[in-house]
């Protein structure tokens, strides 16, 4: 898909274009709080300075469109354990891009130190910039391990400025807050560089304003160039339902959906969703090919109920082997023949040739006479012997790494690095939450218009198929989400109210499409080959 990584390129610099042109006047104004007299722009050389500083800032946060553009994913992570989380920080490019982000940050904060009139190597210069440092590294840190790398589809689209406009104020104080958070680090930094780096730094109240002022500024641009990425590169794509050319056979809408590039396919899906909600786009849905066949609504209705079915399965088990545990009972004369009586476990009769009594509860006995004497066994193969004590020793060998980790997992140390992080199986078993939300709301509003829209009655070969699979995935539903929907929880943080309310997003997705299609075909239900129970399930959910 060459023409998508190009879209995504140009989005990209189109979302650091619209950075820079916010992010100059906050710098002017930063410029004309902290320093009012001592950057007179009369001054050439002194203008010359703060220009040359402008673009060093500006060009530190082009730095971080790059990093968001190369490391931004829309697959969901699921860290399963601490030792899983602190593995997202450390893997080796990863560390390269906490490290750049580091770098970044030491740079904005020389340009906004000198901006605030200290010199170059001063003691207050490089204190700014070690905390400007420290903030940066802190960023990297989070980015990873509070999962704002992954891309989160809106709910509600909306333009990229007109979406923009109420987060504004949000940054600033988030960037605040943020600052407010690093000044913990403050005194042991003043401690490294006073008293063993020998630096000339006073930690003055001025200095602490002017160290809220560079994080606030820092930390909401690097958060405001986030959202804004983001906000560029979740944008609604209409895809080409039907190719009129021979380009477009690779943008149509069943290629996004079957692509392997994550973003690609999640703005497939939710392409689904809006064109349901548009006749000109539907009626291409209801089209026959050059075959006379559905060709369109087969390869869209495969994918959306690809995705039911596979949350179907992990919910009901289906997708995992059940092995049976039933044990039977085998009796003691089963594992030992009886027709070898002397060695059953239960007592020969007695004969007084072949017992001796020898007190109560104790007794011994002999081999009758009708048993012949036991023959000698023949000799062991020492050959044989020997492989196969070097292949017990091996497996000894090969399970030693095995016992070493269950060994180190009951250490009460190692059980908080090692234990399951709670909520880490939902996460993983809702991964796909907002494309299963589009799939189910497109495939109901498509066949609720296919009642009046679809002239070929493609949809109702398989509406059958279609109410059933969301009747299952509703009964499978039912056993997880325990609460009523009315009392789910709430959050303003989009990646933290999808893996919050995943499950209860699906759950009101097939609810709304069930009750649409049960009001839609009343008279037509029985001819959906459904069940007694799929039925009587269906006209309960009212």
């Amino acid at each position: 898909m060459r023409w998508f990584v190009q879209m995504y390129r140009w989005r990209a610099l189109s979302s650091a274009l619209w950075l820079c042109v916010l992010a100059a006047p906050l710098l002017m104004l930063y410029t004309t709080l902290t320093s009012p007299y001592h950057h007179p722009l009369s001054s050439g050389g002194l203008s010359l300075n703060i220009f040359f500083l402008y673009c060093l800032f500006l060009s530190s946060l082009m730095v971080v469109m790059v990093i968001y553009t190369v490391t931004t994913t829309a697959e969901l992570p699921v860290y399963a354990t601490r030792v899983s989380m602190l593995w997202s920080v450390l893997r080796p490019t990863h560390l390269v891009t906490v490290a750049v982000f580091g770098f970044s940050g030491g740079v904005k904060g020389h340009c906004l130190s000198s901006l605030a009139g200290y010199r170059v190597w001063s003691g207050e210069w490089a204190f700014l910039t070690a905390h400007a440092t420290l903030a940066g590294v802190a960023w990297g840190v989070r980015y990873y391990v509070d999962k704002r790398r992954v891309l989160v589809l809106p709910s509600i689209q909306q333009g990229a400025l007109f979406s923009l406009r109420g987060h504004t104020l949000a940054h600033c104080t988030q960037g605040l807050v943020m600052s407010l958070k690093d000044l913990r680090w403050i005194y042991p930094l003043y401690l490294l560089c006073h008293w063993y780096l020998s630096w000339e730094v006073w930690l003055t109240f001025e200095l602490v304003i002017l160290l809220l002022l560079t994080g606030t500024l820092s930390q909401a641009l690097r958060s405001f160039a986030l959202t804004l990425f983001q906000t560029f590169q979740t944008q609604a794509i209409a895809f080409p339902i039907v190719a009129m050319f021979a380009s477009e056979s690779d943008h149509l809408l069943t290629h996004a959906l079957q692509a392997n590039n994550p973003l690609l396919r999640a703005l497939g899906f939710l392409d689904v969703c809006n064109l349901a909600t548009l006749p000109g786009r539907r009626a291409q849905v209801f089209s026959l090919d050059r075959a006379g066949q559905p060709g369109v609504w087969r390869d869209v209705s495969t994918q959306c109920l690809t995705l039911i079915h596979k949350l179907t399965n992990k919910l009901t088990g289906g997708d995992s082997s059940t092995v049976s545990m039933e044990t039977t009972t085998t009796s003691r004369t089963e594992v030992l023949p009886p027709e070898r009586g002397w060695c059953s476990l239960e007592p020969p009769p007695l004969t007084r040739r072949g017992v001796v009594e020898r007190g109560a509860g104790l007794w011994s006995y002999s081999p009758p006479s009708n048993v012949t004497s036991l023959q000698p066994p023949p000799p062991l193969d020492n050959t044989h012997s020997l492989a196969n004590q070097l292949s017990g020793l091996s497996g000894r060998v090969r399970g030693i790494p095995a016992a070493l980790v269950e060994a180190i997992k009951r250490k009460p140390f190692f059980i908080h690095f090692l234990s399951t992080l709670p909520g880490s199986d939902e996460q993983t078993l809702y991964s796909d939450s907002r494309l299963i939300v589009c799939a189910v709301r497109g495939l109901s509003e498509l066949a609720v218009a296919s009642y009046t829209q679809d002239q070929y009655g493609v949809v109702q070969r398989s509406l059958g198929q279609v109410v059933s699979s969301l009747i299952h995935l509703s009964m499978a539903l039912d056993k997880h989400v325990k609460a009523p929907l009315s009392s789910t929880p709430s959050t303003g943080d989009a990646l933290m109210a999808l893996e919050k309310n995943s499950k209860y997003a699906i759950k009101t997705a097939v609810l709304t499409a069930l009750h649409r299609l049960e009001a839609t075909f009343t008279r037509e239900r029985r001819a959906f080959a459904l069940t007694d129970q799929q039925l009587k399930y269906w006209t309960s959910q009212h």
